[in-house]
């Protein structure tokens, strides 16, 4: 394509690119190929095709695809890429793939075939190192049940080393690849979880659902999958006692769910599948003579796997008809389980066919005489266990042993530290020897951990017989204690980096250990623990658990510890610890709990000198002085400032700054909440904070907004949008875009406010954000009713109630209530106005500057009309009556409004159903989601970056929506997407 772009790149459409290099590529002239492709096509019209000045109809682009042989299965694709403009932006800028070199080419395009593009839900699953063998017609099977019309829980069950992790993970990357679910397929590994009540934290991290302030634990997540089709894959479930209750009331909250589990034993509740992952399918028997050939091995997938990993460990090994028949007699002595093949196979490197078959014969005679109650391949795999480990030498079973107390990794330098401990008589010197060796041998297996670093894993039934041999050679308590200080001593070293423009790597690294962190949590509420190990790490953690959004784990980690500590000694661990659980309890909207933690931790910093603690609780008690209009407390913040101007500590003095900026606001006084909040951005900026620079840009903005400078609100929005998606953080963005929408409403600028607001509203939702969620609905609301959709205004606002009171949140009701009374005066029902606004906000009570902008503009506008119309008395009358009534009596009349209304109201939902039926032409929520966003005129890319997919991602949902309401234009899709009430 050389020829065609000169020194600029040609700005033709990717069609007229394509179809110029196809037919030169032939050695047709334009009226050649004309002539082949038959009645009604000339040479002027080739010319233009490639020109870029026309497009084909739908008949000649048939007739391009046969004349250039487009596979069948990709003609309605190619038809659509030649006739229409899905390979341009709204600009008029064209897609260019490889073939065109131009500067905005896109690697995704396949430069022969452009209209090919994929996508895929979105998905977690783990890479595989290793290839899958056998099973596959297991898998499709078990894949299948899952999609069997009813079945909403599977639980593979089998006893250790069947393989029912590497199994779930290929049903679901058959249901991903197959795409069966719309909104992607997760694995959640749950080996580290021994509460019910983990489960929800750790499914909600899989997911990236952040909790929200004030709802009750494991709400957000309920809230996130209520409206979603997605699979969880929820593996080892057997450990965790009332794992069923847990699953069976995730399912009936989400209609759209569904649930694969890999445990040991069913977990009995209604409605549950079972499907009992089988062994490997062995070799057959050898004939009399005792011969069995090389190729008669490779039919079973046991023998397969044996000599996959054989080679892998063995580059020279090699299969003849002396050693054929002994390895099928392995498999058949393994009972074609996979982790004993592997764990054989794996010795192969210093150990013949022969060697193996006769170590295996010995210790599977001794595991016969093992417990009854075990099943044969529990006993089996017990044995290969077992053998696996006496081939270690002594040295090599102690480190192993000691390494068993990790769970989900650990670093080259934890491990040498355990590797170490322990008694005198067991001591350690060549460690990292010791640790290769392990590796070597298959116990260990290394793995690439945050930031490149090494890390070492152990396969989980791997790991529990190292944990009761620990418990053999006597040193447990020794190794589970030095186990909590290597995690106290890394907590400690992480947590100065948390108040740092550095955070961002060692969050990775605690979240990389955060199962062994809960593990040293947990030893240290033992008999056996140490309770201050467990007191120092909880808090050292405080800030970890508010970034990555596990405050109610954080919060029920310190109280547990704090319960079980004795607190009569002031100890400077006991204040800093008191507030770390009062920090996370404000930042919950828990006053009434962070109060007595936060006063007493400031009372014992001060006897105990400790001005640094200090300082860090006084913020969020001045935050709670604020609540309780108590002074003494609100100038704690100022307090708070001056010690961190004395000792240095710059993050904690724009953290201050920041606070006392947020009080400043709450009272009112902008003109000081602009110039605190200016100083903590300019603070966090010199730092290198970029979070805390993004969101101190986003508060000058709602603080100019509150000022009525709305172009340099915007500006600020604007420019924390800009970092905020460059950081991916989805819960700032959806902030941003309803403070811009605010300011585009208080312009009156409302179809670019909506579109705003449904953003925000639809990244809500992803996260689970229900609060934000439905206060963005009442905006929503409050835009229609200028419009005069007043049939669709009631609706958002009912909706914007309905979930407020379903996740038991109060304090927007009022706010809500007030917007049905704004509507009710745009109908004439005067009476009914004045009697909501005095309930919902009495005249004499009114807090304005508790109000955002938006809100206090729409009350005053319409509070001053009803009063106006009514006149003085009737409206006063009206509006006593009203003070008597209750918020739930008020709600209850506000959502009986009648309205009239003669506009076609838009009444599409951003909470849409699970059923994407329900949509016209069997648009999906995707689809539908991305047509909005389409018919308000935003670009590819800007689609893109909203939506956080890749433009390959956008452009084919493109393809599949033109294709579903049969249009081939932008313009088209946007009146489709007005006339079907998606906007």
């Amino acid at each position: 394509m050389g020829e065609l772009i000169g020194e600029k790149p040609d700005t033709r459409s990717l069609f007229a690119l394509w179809l110029h290099r196809r037919r030169q590529s032939l050695g047709l002239t334009p009226g050649a190929f004309a002539e082949r492709m038959g009645t009604g096509c000339d040479p002027e019209t080739v010319q233009a095709w490639e020109a870029g000045t026309l497009r084909p109809s739908n008949l000649m682009a048939e007739r391009v695809a046969r004349l250039f042989g487009v596979p069948g299965s990709e003609r309605s694709a190619f038809i659509l890429f030649a006739i229409s403009d899905l390979d341009s932006d709204p600009t008029g800028e064209y897609v260019r793939g490889p073939a065109e070199a131009g500067v905005d080419a896109d690697p995704h395009l396949d430069p022969d075939a452009p209209w090919r593009v994929n996508t895929q839900p979105p998905s977690n699953l783990p890479a595989q190192l290793t290839t899958f063998v056998g099973r596959e017609g297991e898998i499709e099977g078990a894949a299948g049940l899952v999609r069997f019309p009813g079945v909403r829980l599977l639980t593979l069950l089998g006893p250790p080393g069947i393989g029912k992790t590497r199994f779930s993970l290929e049903v679901a990357r058959y249901l991903l690849d197959a795409g069966s679910f719309e909104d992607g397929v997760f694995f959640v590994p749950l080996a580290a979880v021994t509460d019910p009540a983990g489960i929800a934290p750790t499914i909600g991290a899989a997911l990236g659902v952040k909790e929200v302030a004030g709802d009750a634990a494991g709400r957000a997540l309920t809230d996130f999958l209520h409206d979603k089709h997605l699979l969880l894959v929820l593996d080892n479930m057997e450990q965790i006692a009332a794992a069923g209750d847990t699953v069976s009331e995730m399912l009936t909250a989400s209609p759209g769910v569904q649930i694969v589990t890999t445990s040991r034993s069913a977990l009995h509740v209604y409605g549950e599948q079972v499907w009992r992952v089988p062994p490997l399918s062995i070799p057959d028997s050898p004939d009399s003579d005792g011969n069995a050939s090389a190729e008669s091995l490779v039919e079973s997938a046991a023998a397969s796997l044996f000599l996959q990993r054989a080679k892998a460990v063995n580059t020279g090994f090699v299969v003849d008809s002396e050693s054929a028949p002994v390895i099928a007699r392995i498999c058949r002595r393994l009972d074609g389980l996979p982790l004993a093949i592997e764990l054989a196979a794996a010795r192969t490197n210093v150990l013949s066919p022969q060697a193996l078959l006769a170590r295996l014969d010995s210790r599977l005679d001794i595991l016969t005489s093992g417990p009854q109650n075990l099943t044969p391949r529990h006993r089996t795999l017990r044995g290969a266990i077992e053998w696996s480990y006496n081939l270690l030498e002594d040295d090599e079973k102690i480190v192993y042993s000691r390494l068993s107390v990790f769970v989900s990794g650990f670093t080259l330098e934890a491990a040498e530290a355990i590797a170490c401990c322990g008694s005198a008589r067991h001591s350690i010197s060549n460690t990292l020897d010791l640790i290769a060796s392990l590796v070597d041998k298959s116990l260990l297996k290394q793995e690439e951990g945050p930031d490149k670093e090494a890390r070492f894993t152990m396969l989980e039934t791997i790991r529990e017989y190292g944990q009761e041999r620990l418990g053999e050679w006597g040193e447990e308590d020794e190794v589970r204690a030095t186990h909590s200080k290597e995690m106290l001593a890394f907590a400690e070293q992480a947590e100065p980096h948390m108040t740092t423009g550095g955070r961002d790597p060692w969050l990775r690294k605690l979240d990389a250990e955060l199962d062994n962190i809960r593990a040293a949590l947990n030893w240290s509420l033992s008999d056996e623990g140490d309770g201050e190990i467990g007191l120092r790490l909880a808090s050292s953690l405080h800030w970890y658990w508010s970034f990555r959004g596990y405050v109610t784990e954080g919060r029920r980690w310190l109280r547990q510890i704090l319960h079980r500590f004795d607190t009569s000694a002031e100890t400077e661990a006991l204040a800093k610890a008191l507030y770390a659980e009062g920090q996370l309890a404000q930042h919950y909207g828990d006053d009434a709990s962070a109060y007595p933690s936060l006063t007493r931790s400031v009372a014992m910093c001060k006897a105990l000198g400790n001005s640094s603690t200090l300082a860090y609780a006084m913020v969020p008690l001045s935050i709670i002085g604020v609540h309780r209009s108590d002074p003494d407390l609100i100038c704690m913040a100022e307090e708070a400032v001056a010690l961190f101007r004395q000792s240095g500590d710059l993050w904690g003095l724009a953290y201050a700054l920041d606070e006392r900026g947020d009080i400043a606001d709450m009272l009112g006084d902008f003109d000081e909440a602009l110039a605190l909040k200016i100083e903590s951005h300019s603070l966090y900026r010199e730092i290198g904070d970029t979070w805390h620079v993004a969101y101190e840009l986003g508060m000058l903005g709602l603080i100019t907004m509150q000022q009525g400078n709305y172009a340099q609100s915007n500006k600020y929005l604007r420019e924390a949008s800009v970092i905020t998606r460059e950081v991916g953080d989805k819960w700032t963005l959806a902030w941003l875009l309803r403070g811009q929408g605010n300011n585009a409403h208080l312009e009156g600028r409302y179809a670019e406010a909506e579109a705003l607001y449904l953003e925000s509203a639809s990244l809500y939702r992803e996260l689970g954000d229900q609060g934000r969620f439905a206060n963005v609905y009442r905006n929503l609301g409050q835009v229609a009713t200028l419009q005069g959709r007043y049939t669709e205004a009631t609706s958002r606002l009912r909706e914007a109630i309905a979930i407020h009171n379903s996740a038991g949140l109060r304090a927007s009701l009022h706010l809500h209530v007030s917007a049905f009374a704004a509507v009710a005066v745009e109908q004439g029902q005067f009476d009914i106005a004045a009697k909501l606004f005095a309930a919902a906000i009495p005249p004499e009570t009114v807090n304005l500057v508790s109000m955002s902008p938006v809100d206090l503009t729409h009350y005053t506008k319409y509070y001053e009309k009803a009063r106006r119309k009514l006149g003085k008395a009737d409206f006063e009358a009206l509006t006593a009556q009203g003070q008597q009534m209750t918020l739930a009596e008020a709600i209850s009349l506000a959502q009986k409004l009648d309205v009239l209304s003669t506009y076609e109201p838009n009444t599409a939902k951003i909470s849409q159903p699970t059923d994407s039926r329900s949509f016209p032409d069997a648009l999906t929520k995707r689809e539908v989601e991305l047509l909005r966003l389409v018919a308000v005129g935003l670009s590819n890319a800007e689609i893109a970056d909203r939506l956080f997919l890749s433009s390959n991602t956008v452009r084919a949902h493109l393809y599949s929506i033109y294709a579903k309401i049969n249009v081939a234009s932008r313009t088209a899709a946007a009146h489709y997407a007005t006339e079907n009430g998606l906007l």
